[in-house]
Formats: structure tokens, C-alpha cells, sequence
């Protein structure tokens, strides 16, 4: 009997959320990938096609990508590659895809990976080495298809990328002994049993952690996670979602009550909301100004009244202080406030 296997992608994915790592097992090809997760692939595979071919990419932004990352490139590195580990005492086997390998000497194996992010430093997961499950299975499938190699170096490749055309890239190194990655192994692997035993699980006895629905760019499983009701395509799911991720029930609003003014801004100008500034309300009539009763009265001239804009917040949403980077709570409260005067549910 074939044994099940475990991507170093599922282990973290279960870890963060069992009910996430059930669908990535099982609904992977079915949900896709978030516009994110994509253009790192398209990152990765321009600078696989330039290590292997010399083929440069159409896409500009690709083109940027590729530019930047050209120093940190191993011209002779083995691009792509699959893993396969497997010990006979465990009931699954370790599979997954690295970026790339490459030689240095004395007895030391270079291990690749191209990294996509936002931000200006890495995650410390990511570069805790000995602690992150891809590193230490990519390490090990390396050591026992070359055994002469004494030591392993990671090398994650950082690309930030701030918008279409603007891209930098920095890099993070360390080296570990064969010992050492054989010892982190161990941990992985009783790691990889916990997961297992997850995976085994019932659907409806999986956990959820609304805390990773935002991670990378968004979840792409949100919608079998609540049972197939949440449909990122309509508004009123998806405002329903932010409200579980802040905690709160997801149950209808109640009844808008009748501001005294000022009127609410018409039906038509919700698109321009959307794609551009939102039109200026029609100031109203401004009556003449009675002449005071004095001798020839001068008439101070009078400032026209200044439209309320059309967006009127119906929450009350979190306003981070001057300066400071919004918190997720923040983010999310802003998020559903905006959804909220969007559906007219409040």
C-alpha cells in the first residue's frame, strides 16, 4: 500500500490552520491560487528559464524582477528539482519541490530559495533554518543524494516588491553541519506525525484559525472553510467573514435609522466610489442675507457651503495614531466598515 504524503507547504499550512491544511490536501486543484501565490510562481519560473535557457520573459514587471535578482543568480544551479524522503518506520513519505541546488566547495551543498515579499526583512520562520520543515527536508533529500557532502548552506533569495516596476532584493545565508540537519530533521518528523494524525480527522472536528484567512495575500480555501456559504464574489459573504475574523457574529445589522442630514448621496455615484472620486453633493440654496439695520450696509460676501463627501462611515471604525502602521484588528475594522456602507447593512 502507498503511503500518503506530506509537502513541507501542508505541514505549515496544518500547523497554522487545520481546517486550511484539509482543503490544501484535498481541494488544491480545485480552489487554485490567490493572485499572489501566482506571480510568485511567474517570478520563479522567469528565473528558472533564464537558468536553464537564457530566456528572457515578455512581461515587464518579470523582466524587473529578473534584473534584480541577476547577482544573487548560480548560473550552475540545478533548477526545480523533487524531493523524496522516507523512512520505513513512518507511515508517510515527504515529497515537494525545491527551487534550486548548487555546488560549493569544500563539501558543501547550496540549497535555493526564491522568496516573493512585501515587506523589508524576512519572516523569522523563514530564516530560522534549522527550525523551518522546508529547509531541513530540502537539506536532507540534498545530503543523501550527496553523500560526500559534509555541510549545507541555505540561501533564500528575498524579492520586495513595492509596486509593478519597483523590486529590490536582498539575500540570507547560513551553513550547518550534516549533524545539525539531521538532528533538526528528527523534530520535523515528529512534527509530520502530528499532522498526520490532523489529516485523519473528520472534516467537522478540524479547527479553523481566522487569523490565517489574511495570510499571503488571502486564503484561497475561505470559502469550503465555512462550508461552502462564504463566496468572495459577493459582498455581503465576504463582510460576514471579516466580521468572524474580528471576533463578532456574523448576523444581519439592523434597520439603518434616518440621519436628520445630511441626505445620502445618490444610487449613482457607488461606481464612481469605486473607480474614482466620488461625485460633490449639490450645495443647497443659500438665502440672500437681510440687510442689518444701519446706514448703507455692506454685505460680506459668503463662502459657498462645502459639500459632505459621499462615503459616510457607518461604523465606528478603529483610527491607527499619526504615523503608526495599522494593526490586522485595524486593517479588518476599516475593511469591514467599508463593506458595510458598500451593502447598506448599517
Amino acid at each position: 500500500m502507498q503511503k500518503p504524503t506530506i509537502s513541507p507547504t501542508l505541514l505549515s499550512a496544518t500547523e497554522r490552520c487545520e481546517t486550511k491544511g484539509w482543503c490544501y490536501k484535498n481541494l488544491k486543484r480545485d480552489y487554485g491560487k490567490s493572485a499572489a501565490q501566482q506571480y510568485g510562481d511567474d517570478v520563479h519560473e522567469a528565473i528558472e528559464n533564464w537558468i536553464r535557457d537564457r530566456v528572457l520573459p515578455e512581461r515587464a514587471d518579470l523582466l524587473e524582477a529578473l534584473r534584480i535578482a541577476m547577482p544573487h543568480i548560480d548560473m550552475g544551479a540545478q533548477v526545480e528539482g523533487w524531493i523524496d524522503v522516507e523512512e520505513s518506520e513512518d507511515p508517510w513519505r515527504w515529497t515537494g519541490k525545491y527551487d534550486a541546488r548548487a555546488p560549493r566547495a569544500p563539501n558543501t551543498v547550496v540549497v535555493i530559495d526564491w522568496k516573493n515579499t512585501t515587506e523589508s526583512k524576512p519572516r523569522p520562520d523563514e530564516v530560522a533554518f534549522l527550525q523551518n520543515p522546508a529547509a531541513v527536508l530540502y537539506a536532507v533529500d540534498a545530503l543523501r543524494k550527496q553523500p560526500e557532502a559534509t555541510h549545507v548552506c541555505f540561501k533564500w533569495v528575498y524579492l520586495k516588491r513595492k509596486d509593478y516596476l519597483t523590486v529590490k532584493a536582498f539575500v540570507v545565508e547560513g551553513t550547518f553541519t550534516r549533524e545539525q540537519v539531521l538532528e533538526a530533521y528528527e523534530s520535523v518528523r515528529e512534527r509530520g506525525r502530528r499532522v498526520l494524525h490532523v489529516l485523519q480527522k473528520p472534516r467537522a472536528e478540524l479547527a479553523r484559525n481566522m487569523d490565517a484567512c489574511l495570510d499571503y495575500g488571502g486564503c484561497q480555501f475561505r470559502s469550503p472553510c465555512l462550508g461552502g456559504s462564504i463566496h468572495m464574489s459577493d459582498p455581503n459573504d465576504l463582510l460576514a467573514l471579516m466580521k468572524q475574523i474580528q471576533g463578532a457574529p456574523a448576523a444581519p445589522a439592523p434597520a439603518p435609522v434616518a440621519a436628520p442630514a445630511p441626505a445620502p448621496a445618490p444610487a449613482q455615484a457607488l461606481p464612481n466610489l469605486l473607480s474614482g472620486p466620488a461625485p460633490m453633493m449639490a450645495p443647497a440654496p443659500v438665502a440672500a442675507p437681510v440687510a442689518a439695520p444701519v446706514a448703507a450696509p455692506v454685505a460680506a460676501p459668503v463662502a459657498a457651503p462645502v459639500a459632505a463627501p459621499a462615503f459616510v462611515a457607518h461604523s465606528q471604525p478603529v483610527v491607527p495614531s499619526a504615523g503608526a502602521r495599522p494593526t490586522r484588528a485595524e486593517f479588518v475594522n476599516a475593511i469591514a466598515t467599508l463593506l458595510e456602507y458598500l451593502t447598506g447593512r448599517a
